[in-house]
């Protein structure tokens, strides 16, 4: 497929949002993509010790296949003098970019032709490129974006070959392993994907055995992988499910109803916008029940729902293939009217109010952080090198949860937490800082020695923007240096 002059200015647009987002989407989705993964990693460069991960480590339940990465990045880039830590996680992001347009790229070449020339082929073009989520998750160094992007890619590369041989099926058996080693869940999608070719495709045993070999294979190396990270034979695999399903962990982080993940969809995606995703799925496994697509759908979905504890992140395999869904949903609706879609004034504003508003939410997500405690972290990794200790009162900015984050921490730079301010080094010779919830207002001023407030997660000047009291509700960090008189 050529590129025309008008398609090549928008995909170099979609390139550079991307990448702008990649760096300014600092931190992580949920907690398990920092602290399953770097911190992880952590272990490796000598940032942590066994003690700080969490409880999944000494489960050896996690692959280590990202945790592997992300030290063999460190170890490649050091020599050269690059082993700061914010910039390589901003690498990681970038390519976790590269390898979600690539990806996208592929599906859009392969699937275009479904979907007539004109109005049809533009929006795949652009639900495959632009969709505010799609740029959000495209740009994290996580689970779920490289187990989506490598099962996506095997999709693609199945299309595009039409009818592969036996060689090209260990590729795709590679792909699926691959993305069995990123995140477990894929097995289900694997599943489908193994019932499609025998009943749809009806390939024969030779080429079967060759897609089994390439997952069972890429499988291997997950092993591996995790020898040499846990230091001994352990089957990871076999682990995660003895402790989320067997023993039940799962459920300790909140039982939902099976209707959850639909909730999640609409709400999360914007009402009325998250309806629509959520029909153009449905509408897809109706329209397409012998696509590869919809066997791949159907298990996936079928267990997940089955399973008490649900979390909308944990669908985002499923991700790369919305854009095909939507616009099949467009095409339907068009065949079903039997006009053009675009010949309807309600269809043009719909479709002008779903841009704009799909337009605000990426300009918020390519530029805020997502999480705020980065920017501190940044800003004292930056500024202090020598030995340090950064005080917390009853919380801390580097424990965003039950566990600090060490990662991000230079070596001589120590945490410590207190009950009171009373309880603080007040009259020692060092210099230290002291992180605080600017909501708790503690008497900072009464304080022993020189104060410089070297951080502040909002300008004093949003302050009359304080809307419906939102700055209540918001986590105000300070970090102050505290030197002595």
């Amino acid at each position: 497929m050529s590129i025309s002059s008008p398609l090549r200015r928008w995909l170099y647009l979609a390139i550079g949002i991307f990448l702008v987002t990649s760096w300014f989407s600092t931190g992580y989705n949920q907690s398990d993509e920092h602290f399953q993964i770097s911190e992880f990693a952590g272990l490796k460069l000598g940032v942590n010790q066994a003690h700080d991960l969490a409880w999944e480590y000494g489960a050896q339940m996690r692959p280590t296949l990202q945790p592997a990465m992300v030290v063999a990045t460190h170890r490649l880039l050091g020599p050269l003098g690059i082993d700061n830590p914010f910039t390589i996680a901003w690498l990681l992001r970038v390519l976790s970019t590269l390898f979600t347009l690539a990806v996208s790229w592929l599906l859009y070449r392969v699937y275009a032709s479904r979907f007539s020339e004109g109005h049809q082929q533009w929006a795949f073009f652009l639900f495959s490129f632009f969709l505010w989520f799609g740029i959000y998750n495209g740009v994290r160094f996580n689970s779920e974006t490289w187990s989506a992007n490598t099962f996506a890619l095997a999709v693609g590369l199945l299309t595009y070959w039409k009818h592969p041989n036996w060689r090209q099926y260990l590729t795709l058996g590679l792909l699926v392993g691959l993305s069995f080693v990123f995140r477990y869940q894929a097995a289900f999608m694997i599943a489908g994907f193994g019932l499609w070719l025998i009943f749809i495709q009806k390939e024969n045993a030779g080429r079967l055995l060759a897609f089994i070999l390439g997952g069972l294979l890429m499988a291997g190396v997950g092993i591996l992988v995790d020898r040499w990270f846990y230091g001994e034979w352990v089957l990871s695999t076999w682990h995660y499910f003895e402790q989320n399903i067997l023993l039940d962990k799962a459920s300790t982080f909140g039982v939902d109803p099976w209707w959850k993940y639909f909730q999640e969809m609409i709400i999360k995606g914007v009402p009325p916008f998250g309806l629509l995703y959520l029909l153009a799925i449905f509408l897809f496994i109706w329209q397409k029940p012998k696509d590869l697509i919809t066997w791949l759908a159907i298990p996936f979905l079928g267990i997940h729902l089955l399973i008490a504890h649900k979390e909308l992140r944990f669908l985002y395999v499923l991700l790369p293939f919305l854009p095909i869904a939507l616009s099949t949903a467009l095409q339907w609706w068009e065949k079903h009217r039997q006009q053009p879609l675009w010949s309807g004034r309600g269809y043009r504003i719909g479709w002008r109010i779903f841009w704009f508003h799909n337009a605000v939410l990426t300009l918020f997500i390519m530029f805020w952080p997502i999480i705020m405690e980065m920017n501190i972290y940044r800003t004292i990794y930056d500024q202090y090198q020598e030995p340090i200790t950064i005080y917390g009162v009853q919380d801390h900015p580097y424990r965003p949860f039950e566990l600090y984050i060490n990662y991000y921490k230079r070596k001589n730079l120590y945490t410590a937490e207190v009950d009171n301010l009373d309880e603080l080094p007040l009259y020692e010779k060092n210099t230290y800082l002291l992180g605080v919830d600017r909501r708790e207002g503690y008497p900072i001023d009464s304080l022993p020695g020189h104060k410089k407030l070297i951080y502040s997660a909002f300008p004093d000047w949003i302050m009359p923007l304080n809307f419906n009291d939102w700055m209540s509700r918001s986590q105000w960090w300070l970090v102050y240096e505290i030197r002595p008189e």
